[in-house]
């Protein structure tokens, strides 16, 4: 399938991005207080198909990354505490485990919680 003009537009715009941090990078070698660029220029190289993905697959979203909005709303919890009512739903605390069910679950976050602890003291008993 052949590529549209506007697609190779934007194609040979990454492209010179690439190069012109490549002609950069090697003239002026980076310390290593300031490797963000760097390192950012070698993900661009080696995801470039990726990350131009979106331009020849329309289902692809332009924001493909459903982990950043997850991490986001992480750490702005991070410095609250969250906690449950017994020592033994340690391993349910966490934030990514509550999202992904907040998000994927029909009859609610609670619910979900609670069919949890149902199991657990279910396997208690037995």
């Amino acid at each position: 399938m052949k590529a549209a003009p506007s697609i190779k537009k934007y194609e040979k715009r990454y492209d010179s991005i690439l190069e012109e941090a490549g002609e950069e990078y090697e003239y002026i070698l980076p310390s290593k207080y300031y490797r963000e660029g760097y390192n950012l220029y070698r993900r661009m190289v080696k995801y470039r198909s990726a990350h131009l993905l979106f331009l020849h697959d329309m289902e692809v979203p332009h924001n493909n990354n459903l982990a950043e909005p997850l991490l986001r709303a992480y750490k702005r919890k991070q410095n609250q505490v969250m906690s449950f009512r017994s020592d033994e739903s340690i391993d349910y605390q966490s934030m990514s485990m509550l999202l992904s069910m907040r998000k994927e679950s029909d009859s609610g976050i609670y619910d979900s919680v609670s069919k949890i602890f149902d199991r657990q003291k279910a396997n208690r008993a037995t």
